[in-house]
């Protein structure tokens, strides 16, 4: 699948680009038991720690195929076996407590493989910010996803805009100054989100940045396909 994505020169046979999807199709769906035992627990725990009726979202999905292959082809030395996010959950709360409250829960309940913690620097390619905690349920890695509310506003923007300018922003991929700008606004939610005041640097980068990155967010701008012609 690897060689096929990149086009290298050694390109798969019909028969073996058959039996590498069916390969990928069928340990995709092996994580798909796993993760339907690690869902309920995780919205168990969340609904503990937060007031009854509060909007809170826990949700569940198995990794796109295509989400699969281009992984293969980004990260060259990869093998399938060790992608820790074809099963995912996502749990959305409404601050950074929440999100210790739910981790502690899950440390002390749950084999921990993994935990990779993006909220204090965040991801160096656009911000990404939250907490992501890999569990072995039944031979099987599921990633837990812990964010707050702003956090996941800000990567629904990343998810509509890379949809509206085809550019690949969640792995960092696109223009310098939209990039910086979704990095900054990152930055500045979780300023408040602990409690502090975005610094003077911050506020000021970020007023320069609507000005030469703000078009990229209306639903009439270009696209990465109009640019390119």
């Amino acid at each position: 699948m690897r060689r096929w994505f990149l086009g290298e020169p050694a390109l798969p046979s019909d028969d073996e680009f058959v039996d590498a999807v069916g390969v990928l199709v069928a340990w995709r769906q092996a994580h798909a038991y796993p993760l339907s035992l690690v869902t309920p627990g995780v919205r168990k725990w969340v609904s503990q720690e937060i007031e009854p009726f509060s909007p809170v979202v826990v949700a569940q999905r198995l990794k796109r195929l295509d989400r699969m292959v281009e992984k293969l082809g980004r990260l060259r030395t990869i093998r399938l076996a060790q992608m820790e996010d074809i099963a995912g959950c996502r749990a959305v709360v409404h601050d950074p407590a929440e999100v210790e409250a739910v981790a502690r829960r899950i440390y002390r309940k749950w084999d921990v493989r993994a935990v990779n913690d993006y909220r204090e620097v965040g991801n160096p390619k656009t911000g990404y910010r939250g907490l992501h905690v890999i569990v072995l349920r039944r031979e099987r890695r599921v990633e837990i996803q812990l964010r707050t509310i702003d956090q996941n506003n800000w990567a629904e923007l990343v998810e509509r805009t890379s949809s509206r300018t085809r550019y690949n922003l969640k792995d960092g991929e696109g223009p310098a100054d939209l990039i910086e700008y979704l990095r900054v606004a990152s930055d500045i939610i979780w300023e408040y989100e602990n409690g502090r005041e975005a610094s003077d640097e911050l506020t000021s980068r970020m007023k320069e940045l609507r000005r030469t990155a703000g078009h990229y967010f209306h639903p009439g701008s270009t696209t990465r396909r109009q640019r390119e012609g």
